[in-house]
């Protein structure tokens, strides 16, 4: 399963990098807990009829990995979710927030385990902050 697949790469000390779903995976394979629907979803996803991605305003926490990752604290990013992270699990920490208080990521402080829960792959986000966060990952993931 994907969550045996997290808990496999952790105990091996591999890189995590978990987006949407996988962020959400992440913390339920540390013990946590989701908001299986969010009531007010307007930051999160588009309406019926409407496209599913949009932008949204997230704020990536001090002194987390994933604002190091993007080199700021206010980004713009591409949403499109209706579960979120409820209570982190065990060892994992809020990276990032959106405007309403929900959850956009979680990390492990002391291990590379890092969940976003939008989309940094959708073409119609910001380059930059996608090659930023890749090259990151990528960089963690190479044999030292």
């Amino acid at each position: 399963s994907s969550i045996a697949a997290i808990r496999a790469a952790e105990q091996a000390g591999r890189p995590v990098f978990g987006i949407c779903r996988g962020s959400q995976l992440i913390n339920v394979a540390f013990g946590g807990t989701l908001v299986p629907d969010l009531e007010d979803y307007r930051l999160h996803r588009g309406g019926p009829g409407e496209p599913m991605f949009l932008d949204e305003q997230v704020t990536l926490l001090e002194g987390t990995r994933v604002a190091a990752m993007a080199g700021e604290h206010r980004v713009t990013v591409r949403s499109g979710h209706h579960q979120a992270v409820d209570q982190p699990g065990e060892g994992l920490v809020v990276a990032a927030r959106a405007d309403d208080g929900t959850v956009e990521g979680v990390e492990h402080p002391e291990k590379w385990i890092v969940g976003v829960q939008w989309h940094p792959e959708d073409p119609d986000g910001s380059a930059e902050h996608r090659t930023r966060l890749f090259t990151t990952f990528l960089t963690a993931c190479r044999p030292n």
